[in-house]
C-alpha cells in the first residue's frame, strides 16, 4: 500500500515540475447558512465566518483546466427564536471545470462549475446534542457525506494570485435539507501552469 502512495507522490511531482499541476493556498470570507423544509416555523439566519484551503489545478489545454482541492468551510444558522447558533464545519472537495480567457502572461477572467461533495470535522455544542427540536432533523443531515454543485467567477493576475466569487449548494436528507454558501476568496497557485 505504502508503494503506492510513493508511487502517486511521484506522479504528482513529476506533473507539477513539468507545469501541468498548479497548487496553493485559498482563504476567504463565506455566508453560509442551511435549511430544511420542517424548520419553517421561525426566523433563521446565514452564518458569516472565514474558509481556508489548498487548491489544485490541471491544465487540459491553455484555457480550459481542472480544479479541485480540499477546504474547510463552515455552515451553520442563527435561531433567532432561542437567540443561539449550530455551527457545522465542513471538509469539502471540489471538481470544477475552469475556462480562463487570454493567455498565461495577462490577467485573464475565471469562469467555472463543476460538483462538490463535503462531509462534517466539527460542530459545537448546540449541533452535537440537538439542543432545539425542531432543527434535529437539520442536525442529522449533517452527520453523512453531502454532494452539490457550485459555480465561480473571477480574476487571475500572471504572478498566480487570484481573487474568485463563487457560491455553491449541496443537498442532504433527500433534498429535505439544503447547505448554500456565498463566498470571496484569495487565492495563490505556488507554481505556474505551461502556457504549452
Amino acid at each position: 500500500m505504502k508503494k503506492h502512495y510513493i508511487l502517486y507522490l511521484l506522479i504528482f511531482l513529476c506533473y507539477t515540475a513539468h507545469g501541468r499541476i498548479a497548487w496553493g493556498p485559498e482563504v476567504g470570507l463565506v455566508s453560509a447558512g442551511i435549511k430544511s423544509s420542517v424548520a419553517t416555523s421561525y426566523s433563521t439566519q446565514s452564518l458569516s465566518a472565514f474558509k481556508a484551503g489548498l487548491e489544485l489545478q490541471s491544465r487540459i489545454n491553455p484555457n480550459f483546466y481542472f480544479r479541485t482541492g480540499l477546504f474547510y468551510s463552515p455552515y451553520g444558522y442563527k435561531v433567532e427564536k432561542y437567540n443561539s447558533e449550530v455551527y457545522i464545519g465542513m471538509a469539502e472537495v471540489p471538481a470544477y471545470f475552469l475556462l480562463k480567457t487570454g493567455l498565461p502572461c495577462k490577467p485573464r477572467f475565471i469562469l467555472g462549475a463543476g460538483l462538490l461533495a463535503m462531509s462534517p470535522v466539527h460542530e459545537n455544542d448546540a449541533a452535537k446534542n440537538n439542543q432545539f427540536p425542531e432543527l434535529r432533523q437539520k442536525s442529522a443531515a449533517t452527520s453523512s457525506l453531502n454532494f452539490g454543485w457550485g459555480l465561480l467567477a473571477g480574476i487571475e493576475m500572471p504572478r498566480g494570485v487570484s481573487v474568485k466569487a463563487a457560491y455553491q449548494k449541496t443537498f442532504a436528507d433527500g433534498s429535505k435539507t439544503t447547505f448554500h454558501q456565498y463566498s470571496i476568496t484569495v487565492g495563490y497557485l505556488v507554481n505556474k501552469l505551461s502556457r504549452k
